[in-house]
């Protein structure tokens, strides 16, 4: 049970830092755009 938990942390923080890539990735070409 404890290394599901673990491993579903693992997820939520792997998922949470793609989210915040694919922010700074959107964000870096609207500068780039203007």
């Amino acid at each position: 049970m404890l290394e599901f938990l673990k491993a579903k942390r693992l997820v939520g923080f792997f998922t949470s830092l793609a989210g915040l890539m694919q922010n700074c990735s959107v964000l870096d070409l609207d500068t780039f755009e203007r």
